[in-house]
Order: structure tokens, then sequence, then C-alpha cells
């Protein structure tokens, strides 16, 4: 029968998947970390003005 062949892919259809996200999940933490590093924050001080804010 073909039972063999039918499990054998479905567990490694499963074993691909689980690999893809994990890979997935590792590539997005080095990606932030990279853009993190490479566009810091702003530093804003309390006294600057923001431009949305009408001023009176």
């Amino acid at each position: 029968m073909n039972l063999p062949v039918i499990i054998f892919t479905i567990i490694a259809a499963v074993i691909l998947v689980a690999f893809l996200i994990w890979k997935n999940q590792k590539d997005r933490k080095m990606l932030e970390d990279q853009m993190n590093q490479d566009y810091p924050k702003s530093t804003d001080s309390p006294d600057d003005i923001e431009t949305e804010d009408p001023m009176h």
C-alpha cells in the first residue's frame, strides 16, 4: 500500500513548515536588530516643538 509514503510525506511537510516558521522568526529578529542599528531613534528633547501642535 501507499500508506507509508503518505505518512512520510505528511511528516516531511510538517517538519518543513516548522523549519520555515523557525527560520522566519530568526530572520525577523536579525532584521529588526539591523534596522535599529541603521536607524536609531531620534533624540527629542522636552523643549522641541511638535510640528502637528498648533502654536497659540
